[in-house]
């Protein structure tokens, strides 16, 4: 016996077939010619889309195509109109007039336009001979002699000054050195999803011989900003802070935000452009404000390119990131010309200085191999030392004393959120 599908359960596969044999690459393009030729349906085609986004499918790939194949003579779906070939230009003429005959002659001179110093009567008594012989001009007189012109002495030029000695150039200062010499105790926040689940330690294990340093790590995987009803990173971040009371923050997440945000009751979607980004710049505000509220200074590592088929909806993400931290003033490190191809591009392998080829990405295409963190934190580190260097000239006060100094001693990790690592 048939069994029936549920009726919302029919809606998401209808909807998801119809648009894979129209051609279109994910849910939204469909939804939105149902919308424009259905308006009074506009409620069930919100809901076919929350349907495909919560099973996962909002791109159609090869697994589904196979599935949803067989039930697609079963279903409604749209016409899609036909493309009509742009018609050919038409010739482009050019029109010359050409000038009548009597147009032509009203070009010439009239009689009385035409004017003559020659005197007729005059002429007709003048002999032929006299008038072929020429006027003779009158000798030209000589031209006086000119002078050669005498030469302006030039004036005296004032001795050159003694050029002083060359300095040579200033050396920049070196933060790390500096930071070293002159240890402070400074408190540094790893705050991301899994990304940061791997950069984190890994940092810490960087910077593990120094004094006076104190790691802490809240990273929380499968997590975002655009699905606070899941995990609110605002409010857990906000607890971490106020029992930390870290001095630097660093984020490194974004992996998992390619999906709707709600806003004002309604979902914003990615693929809608810069309506998504202005709602994922509000979230990152949300992050800036508490920080600040603290008193701490911030570093962002830009989400890097994404193999996944969920690639183009991440690649709006980083550009959101980028976007937010420009118009808020935080330092951003962009890591797509670290672990991307010439172009910016995803790549799993690159070529290092021997000629041997590394892994940069896992798996998934999705998260870094640990070659990839090296990379990452060898543009990292630069940045951070800066920032405490700063944080050591404002905070001359948290500076280590010569007893600390002496003392053996390392840089601590604390992790703030429990976690278990996922598969890679």
């Amino acid at each position: 016996m048939a069994r029936k599908l549920p009726p919302l359960l029919s809606i998401c596969l209808g909807t998801c077939t119809a648009a894979l044999l129209l051609g279109l690459q994910n849910i939204d393009e469909y939804c939105q010619q149902w919308e424009s030729k259905e308006p009074e349906q506009t409620w069930l085609a919100e809901r076919a889309r929350e349907l495909a986004y919560s099973t996962g499918i909002p791109c159609f790939f090869r697994e589904e195509k196979k599935i949803l194949s067989g039930i697609a003579a079963q279903l409604p779906m749209l016409d899609k109109p036909e493309e009509k070939p742009l018609p050919p230009p038409a010739p482009k003429v050019v029109y010359v007039r050409v000038p009548s005959p009597a147009q032509l002659n009203c070009l010439r001179l009239l009689p009385s336009e035409r004017e003559s110093t020659l005197n007729t009567e005059s002429l007709a008594a003048t002999p032929p001979s006299e008038l072929l012989q020429t006027k003779k001009t009158p000798e030209e007189e000589p031209l006086p002699k000119q002078t050669e012109p005498q030469p302006i002495p030039e004036p005296s030029r004032p001795e050159p000054e003694p050029t002083p000695p060359p300095t040579a150039p200033e050396q920049p200062v070196n933060a790390a050195e500096e930071n070293e010499k002159s240890p402070v105790h400074c408190r540094i926040m790893l705050l991301g999803d899994s990304l940061m689940e791997d950069l984190g330690p890994s940092t810490h294990r960087t910077l593990r011989h120094r004094k006076g340093l104190h790691f802490i790590l809240t990273a929380k995987y499968s997590t975002g900003l655009s699905r606070p009803d899941y995990f609110n990173w605002p409010e857990n971040m906000e607890k971490a802070v106020a029992s930390s009371r870290p001095d630097i923050i660093v984020f490194f997440m974004g992996a998992n935000d390619g999906m709707p945000i709600k806003e004002n009751g309604k979902n914003v979607y990615p693929n809608s452009g810069e309506p998504w980004r202005k709602a994922y710049r509000g979230k990152m505000v949300e992050l800036f404000d508490i920080a600040r509220r603290y008193g701490c200074d911030m570093i962002w590592l830009g989400l890097p390119p994404m193999g996944s088929r969920y690639a183009k909806i991440l690649a709006e993400t980083a550009q959101a990131q980028q976007e937010g931290c420009a118009e808020q003033g935080v330092t951003f490190i962009d890591t797509a010309p670290i672990l991307g191809d010439e172009d910016g591009n995803f790549r799993t392998y690159m070529t290092d200085a021997k000629g041997n080829t590394v892994r940069l990405r896992a798996r998934d295409k999705e998260h870094l191999a640990p070659m990839g963190n090296k990379l990452v934190i060898e543009q990292l580190i630069p940045v951070l030392e800066q920032k405490i260097a700063e944080y050591r000239t404002k905070h001359p006060e948290k500076r280590l004393s010569k007893e600390e100094v002496a003392l053996p001693g390392r840089a601590s990790l604390e992790i703030t959120i429990k976690y278990k690592p996922g598969k890679r």
